[in-house]
């Protein structure tokens, strides 16, 4: 098209040429030079649909560890410990941490590329003041362990989806698997995942398909390489422990139940294989060195169930529930990390329990505070509880906690572009190991506490 255009504008100056003076020909080469480049705008945006998020958030982090009892199954002194909780002795600590300022801007992009084809990307940039006091749980310093950019990008989803028919689509690519039932409620937008958030959240790259097998019915199966999203993103990182390239397989019921006009009910399973150990070292370990140790440790079997009911009570109360169970298949490998710290941060084999959780919620929407929501959710996790969930949006990875979690919140829409949040988070960890996969949990008696305020604004 631009060399078309170009052509055309060559010739009409040529003519132009003939009647006009220097000074007047480059006006009417700007000018021509000026509906190009609109034209050109306008055919990329007609193509491309780009719509910004922007977050600015504001976290009060602090940490109380009361102690954890020394788990002896692995080590030769008292002070061994399991799954990267570093002690000494068996004291406890208290740390406060200065207020964390960061903003996140995310550009999202849809395109029809024909009638059956569409693509849809989505890329993120986080800024965050806490580079020189990380918030981390695995250490009592307060002063983060090793350098964390300030700034950091990503893509969060890049894929395909092929319609074969209105019942049946194939997605390949960057997968939508991270924000799914129903951490998009405390979100307030739509669901993104093909998964529940309970049983697995986090980027993945693979291909997953859709089938309508009739009504409100849904069957929904995945094959993909799960990764964490870039580290610098989170300035809470010690329990999102890097996992390169574990494999995924999952299959989704999905239905209407006909309790209420808007609900979904899902059973499901998925695998997650070829788990590898990586976690978080602080500066006593090279990345090299944590990569060169990091073995496929086996598979963990998820499987659960979960409703959430939309629109009751008059329209103005959603509601949800999901429990799951992890059961994990070890095949022998042991990790030890010891000798690249201290002390003992994290070693043993595949954990060797079998886990289970929930999560359950609901908000509500005051219509006369300009629809005004506040919701509560709770979670909990036994000692063995395992997901997928290290590559979540939730900067603190509540559901992978063995323990429990609560979160209030209060989201004020100020018009139909901008909203607010403030919100208060409590995890309460009953055992070490949150979010990891290996080594005996020891028992632990620690609380973190988080209040936040966000705006977010859609565009």
């Amino acid at each position: 098209m631009k060399k078309i255009t170009l052509s055309i504008m060559a010739t009409s100056l040529l003519t132009l040429s003939l009647q006009a003076d220097e000074a007047s020909l480059q006006k009417q080469i700007d000018e021509l030079t000026a509906i190009v480049e609109k034209v050109e705008t306008k055919s990329l945006s007609d193509k491309i649909k780009f719509s910004p998020e922007l977050n600015l958030r504001v976290d009060k982090f602090d940490y109380k560890n009361n102690g954890i009892t020394p788990n002896t199954s692995y080590g030769s002194s008292s002070k061994s410990v399991s799954r990267g909780e570093l002690i000494s002795g068996n004291e406890g600590y208290t740390k406060n941490y200065d207020p964390q300022l960061s903003v996140r801007l995310r550009l999202n992009m849809l395109t029809d590329i024909t009638d059956n084809v569409k693509f849809t990307g989505r890329i993120a940039v986080t800024h965050n003041s806490q580079n020189d006091q990380r918030i981390c749980i695995l250490s009592k310093d307060i002063t983060a362990a090793s350098s964390v950019a300030e700034t950091a990008l990503d893509i969060d989803k890049a894929y395909l989806d092929y319609a074969v028919n209105k019942n049946l689509i194939f997605s390949a690519g960057i997968l939508p698997t991270s924000g799914g039932m129903s951490s998009s409620l405390i979100e307030d937008t739509p669901r993104k995942s093909v998964f529940p958030s309970l049983m697995f959240d986090m980027t993945s790259y693979g291909v997953a398909a859709s089938a309508n097998v009739g009504g409100d019915n849904w069957l929904r199966a995945i094959v993909a390489k799960a990764f964490t999203k870039n580290a610098e993103q989170f300035y809470y990182q010690c329990n999102r422990e890097t996992i390169h390239n574990m494999d995924v397989a999952g299959l989704f019921f999905e239905t209407k139940l006909p309790i209420a006009e808007d609900n979904t009910f899902y059973v499901g399973i998925d695998k997650l294989g070829n788990i590898k150990a990586q976690p978080y070292l602080g500066s006593s370990a090279s990345p090299e060195s944590a990569m060169a140790h990091a073995h496929s440790m086996g598979s963990i079997l998820n499987y659960g169930t979960g409703l959430e009911v939309r629109s009751i009570a008059g329209g103005n109360f959603d509601a949800f529930a999901h429990l799951a169970f992890s059961k994990p298949s070890g095949n022998g490998q042991t990790v030890n990390y010891t000798a690249y710290s201290n002390d003992t941060y994290a070693n043993g084999a595949m954990i060797d329990g079998n886990g289970n959780a929930f999560h359950m919620g609901g908000r509500y929407k005051v219509v006369s505070l300009n629809n005004a929501k506040f919701g509560l959710e709770y979670n909990q996790g036994n000692k063995y509880w395992f997901s997928g969930t290290q590559g979540s949006e939730d900067v603190y990875n509540k559901l992978a906690t063995r323990g429990n979690a609560v979160e209030a919140y209060y989201t004020q829409p100020w018009n139909r572009y901008i909203s607010s949040r403030l919100g208060f988070l409590q995890v309460t960890e009953d055992y070490t190991g949150s979010g990891w996969h290996f080594g005996e949990p020891a028992k632990k008696d620690a609380v973190q506490r988080n209040l936040y305020f966000m705006i977010n604004a859609y565009f």
